[in-house]
Parts: structure tokens; C-alpha cells; sequence
């Protein structure tokens, strides 16, 4: 038995196209190790690509996690009536204003736009997982005021705007959530501009921090405000100290 298994190799290894098979597979294996180089310096760039779109990844995330917190995800034709004299924010007057004025640096304060949540939805106080996954419980809108100060002795008032969640052809705007949450929380500097203190109005004067300390990070209506704040164009990455928020329910009512 032994003996017909040694034929029946050796017929094998002397089979046409053996050796060639060999030196093929002799060759291939040349080849993938010269690969191996190759193949790392590609995935190393790979790496070197997705690191340098980071920034674009955490910001795409940052929206997606945004329009979750906004979004009813059920909302359809026939759902809720949008309010008398509705104008979305990406509508209203302060749709890119600070685009429209930049600041030019720390000794421009000038104009500064004060908005005010007059109304809101009853849920608007409740608190979202970190990173805004679960959509709120229904559809729901704020309603804002808006003052501009275009100098310290010189103001004017903003038509009223919403914010609307089931409004589908007005997506929310997109901020950087977590720049956003720095820059409400952060106290503003003195020597910057003149500070109200803890006392919050329509101006001229701001307030220590933008947003209310009232205020949740991890609540539907901070997500709001940070659509709005979107909205303006402002740079919260700079620390601009010309845009504040004040709360205020019912007060247009």
C-alpha cells in the first residue's frame, strides 16, 4: 500500500505543469512580500486621510446628533399646523447676520444681536442622552424675539421667528454642539465688553455667559439654541462675545 501511495505521489510532482506551478506560486510569493511595503505605506496614508478629515467627521456627526434632537422622526403632511405668522429662523433677519458683520477683532462689539425664547415646546426642558440620539417626544416649536444693538445707545427689534421640528423643508441649523456648549458656558471678560452680570436683558450690556445658566446642556432647548446660534454665522470657536440668549415663556403671549 505504501509503495502505491509513493507512485501516486511521484506522479503528481512529475504531473505537466507542476514545476511551473511551483515557480508560479514561488513568484507570487515574491511578489506579495514586496507588496507588504506597499500595502502599509497605502494603509498608512489611508490613516494620515482620516485623520485629517477628523474634524469633518466629528462636525458631520455633530449635525446628525443635532437633527436627531430636532427631528420628530414621524411628522407628515397632515401632522401639525405651523404658527400664525410663522417665519423660520433661516428666514428671519438674523439668518447669517454675523456673516454679514464679522468681527474684525476682541475690540469689536458692536453690532450685538440679544434672542429671546418666548415660547416653547412643554418637553423643552427635558434632558437627551450625550449626543442628542433619542428624538424628542413629539413635534414641537420655539418661538423667538430678537433685538439688535448697533451701537450702545442705538437698537432695534427683530420680527418674531421659530424654530418648528416638523417643519421638513427647514432642516436646523448646524453648530458644533460641543464649541457651542464652551462657548454659552464661558464668562465673558470684562475688559472685552461691559457685562450686566447675572442680570439679563435685551442690552446693550451682556450677561456673564451667553446662555442662561438655567439652562441644560443636555435639554431639547439647548439644541435649539444652538440651531439659532447656527443660524447667525456666529464663530463661537473665538469666544464672540456680540450674541446672547435669554428665556422668557409666555412672554409673548
Amino acid at each position: 500500500m505504501r509503495d502505491v501511495e509513493n507512485r501516486v505521489i511521484c506522479r503528481r510532482n512529475r504531473s505537466p505543469g507542476h514545476p511551473r506551478r511551483q515557480r508560479q506560486g514561488f513568484v507570487a510569493g515574491i511578489r506579495r512580500s514586496q507588496a507588504l511595503p506597499l500595502l502599509a505605506g497605502v494603509a498608512l496614508l489611508a490613516g494620515c486621510a482620516q485623520m485629517a478629515q477628523l474634524p469633518e467627521i466629528v462636525a458631520a456627526s455633530t449635525r446628525t446628533a443635532l437633527e436627531r434632537n430636532l427631528a420628530t422622526g414621524g411628522a407628515a403632511a397632515g401632522g401639525p399646523k405651523l404658527p400664525d405668522n410663522y417665519v423660520a429662523v433661516q428666514d428671519s433677519e438674523i439668518k447669517d447676520f454675523f456673516v454679514r458683520h464679522p468681527r474684525t477683532g476682541s475690540a469689536t462689539t458692536f453690532p450685538r444681536l440679544i434672542v429671546t425664547v418666548e415660547d416653547a415646546p412643554p418637553w423643552h426642558a427635558q434632558i437627551t442622552p450625550p449626543g442628542g440620539a433619542d428624538a424628542p417626544p413629539g413635534p414641537g416649536c420655539w418661538r423667538f424675539r430678537a433685538r439688535i444693538w448697533t451701537d450702545a445707545k442705538t437698537s432695534r427689534v427683530v420680527k418674531p421667528f421659530h424654530l418648528c421640528n416638523y417643519d421638513r423643508s427647514r432642516p436646523p441649523p448646524a453648530i458644533d454642539r460641543f464649541a457651542f456648549e464652551r462657548w454659552g458656558g464661558m464668562r465673558v471678560r470684562a475688559d472685552l465688553i461691559p457685562s450686566s452680570g447675572d442680570v439679563r436683558n435685551d442690552g446693550p450690556d451682556r450677561p456673564f455667559t451667553a446662555v442662561p445658566r438655567s439652562v441644560n446642556w443636555l435639554s431639547h432647548t439647548n439644541a435649539a439654541l444652538g440651531a439659532v446660534a447656527g443660524a447667525t454665522g456666529i464663530s463661537v470657536a473665538d469666544g464672540d462675545p456680540r450674541l446672547w440668549f435669554n428665556i422668557e415663556l409666555g412672554s409673548g403671549q
